[in-house]
């Protein structure tokens, strides 16, 4: 019976961590803005090297120029026709990790700089593109 009383108790508790962790998964999402089916990505090869912040990982700049403009908010009214975002990668064990990213607008002048709170894997296309062209495509069973 003693038990019975702090059921309700322990339910909100569990709620309010589930919602504590939310604002961690949203953040992450929001760095996954390149879909598969809109703009185009170019590596800039000549960027490619040591990562400076992961160690043992490699680093690329690619340029993202998406079909529509892309909402860059904040700032109201910020869209950037062209981002540069930069990536840190590994081959063994397999992951990508957007580090920063940069909006233009169409004149190429910076119109805002970011970079995430939290490092997280990424598997969005330029994410899957990086691993295929520097680490080669994996062989599915």
């Amino acid at each position: 019976m003693h038990l019975h009383y702090r059921r309700p108790f322990i339910t909100v508790y569990a709620w309010t961590l589930a919602f504590a962790v939310v604002p961690t998964a949203v953040d992450a999402a929001a760095w996954e803005a390149i879909p598969t089916f809109s703009g185009t990505i170019v590596f800039e090869p000549d960027t490619f090297a040591p990562s400076t912040h992961l160690a043992g990982a490699s680093g690329v700049w690619i340029r993202y120029t998406p079909t529509l403009s892309i909402d860059c908010s904040p700032p109201r009214g910020c869209y950037a026709s062209t981002q540069r975002i930069y990536y840190d990668f590994n081959c063994v064990p397999r992951y990508a990790v957007v580090i920063e990213r940069i909006s233009m607008d169409l004149n190429g002048a910076v119109i805002k700089r970011e970079t995430p709170r939290t490092y997280a894997p990424s598997n969005d296309e330029a994410a899957n593109r990086i691993l295929n062209a520097f680490c080669g495509s994996r062989e599915r069973d």
